[in-house]
């Protein structure tokens, strides 16, 4: 076991330094070690104030000083700078992302706050209006809720996402622009648990302490995690393509032949991509790779329908926007054979973690 914290000097060990104790037994059964002075002159330790030990999956421990939580300044938009309300809002997604505890937009009363706060609360969880003047609006954004950690979370986006593919192929199938818009609707809650996840993971960078709180390890675990929100959330985008196309396809008759290659490259796709997320809860190497070999299937099948769309009697544009939803379900078979290199990349590491513990 091994305490970690800043260092400045002492015994060097590669690019890192470090301060090496002995450990002292006292009374029979406590292990002590002393702090290193420089250390403790450094983050303003104060007698009997509280340190929080956080164990590591790798046995080690991470020591840092109680009573900080780390609360960020208050973010701020300022709307008057702000060429519209999409930069606006975009504008304070970051600000929520970056981890800030409260932010405050300054804008005038009238129809763009309105809808500003309107749009706000439909994009982003656990967000409350504290405070409201003619000149500014605060809001408080909520800490994580520990009935929702991070991996309860992508696999609600993983279910949403599976909805929004299956019912966007439908809208593609039987021209339904209402399901089409009802997909369309459905990617903005994709995007708040997606954002909801990365501010949680920059909250528990600038605090370790509230890793606890995300139901995640440690560190190590947040870039292949981040990775695997991407990947999710860029599928829902895709199925929002097919949705589109859908929305916009009108008083065409689509061949038998089409349609059966089409539900048959949705199927195929829809497999790889729930596959995936099944490889990743159960961190299944080799299903990793069964999904990562049935791309090449999926490419096969596109050409093919293509091919048939060509020789169809559809005008260009249709055959355009088909073309265009065809594009983006191979783009889910890719994205779900993302998720499973991160899966397998996870086995990987997780083993050779394994490893190095037992040779220690």
């Amino acid at each position: 076991m091994s305490l970690v914290y800043p260092a400045s000097e002492t015994v060097s060990s590669g690019l890192v330094d470090k301060f090496t104790r002995r450990v002292q037994l006292t009374g029979g059964s406590t292990f002590v070690v002393s702090l290193p002075a420089e250390w403790v002159k450094a983050v303003g330790l104060k007698p009997k104030q509280e340190l929080y030990i956080v164990p590591q999956s790798d046995l080690s421990l991470l020591v840092l000083v109680g009573g900080k939580e780390s609360e960020l300044a208050e973010g701020l938009v300022n709307a008057a700078n702000c060429a519209d309300g999409e930069e606006a809002l975009r504008e304070f997604i970051a600000n929520y992302i970056a981890g800030y505890d409260s932010i405050k937009i300054k804008c005038e009363i009238g129809d763009f706050r309105h809808r500003l706060k309107s749009q706000i609360r439909e994009k982003l969880i656990g967000v409350e209006i504290v405070e409201e003047t003619s000149e500014y609006v605060v809001i408080q954004c909520l800490h994580g809720d520990v009935d929702l950690p991070l991996s309860k979370a992508l696999r609600r986006m993983a279910l949403l996402v599976t909805a929004m593919l299956q019912d966007s192929v439908r809208a593609l199938l039987t021209l339904d622009s209402q399901l089409a818009e009802e997909v369309i609707n459905r990617d903005d809650e994709v995007d708040r648990f997606a954002y909801y996840i990365f501010r949680q993971l920059n909250r528990s960078l600038l605090n370790p302490v509230l890793i606890q709180n995300t139901g995640m390890k440690n560190i190590r675990e947040f870039m292949p995690f981040t990775i695997l929100v991407r990947s999710v959330e860029r599928i829902a985008d895709h199925a929002t393509q097919i949705a589109s196309s859908a929305r916009e396809l009108q008083g065409i008759e689509l061949d038998d032949k089409v349609v059966e290659q089409i539900n048959r490259l949705a199927t195929n796709s829809q497999s790889l991509f729930e596959r995936s997320m099944d490889a990743v809860y159960t961190l299944d190497p080799k299903g990793a790779n069964d999904v990562i070999r049935g791309v090449g299937q999926i490419l096969n099948i596109e050409e093919n329908v293509t091919q048939l769309l060509f020789a169809s009697k559809l005008d260009a544009k249709s055959v355009s926007l088909l073309r265009l939803g065809l594009e983006s379900l191979r783009r889910v078979a890719e994205y779900s054979a993302d998720i499973c290199e991160v899966v397998v990349d996870v086995s990987v590491s997780s083993k050779l973690r394994l490893n190095q513990q037992g040779a220690d």
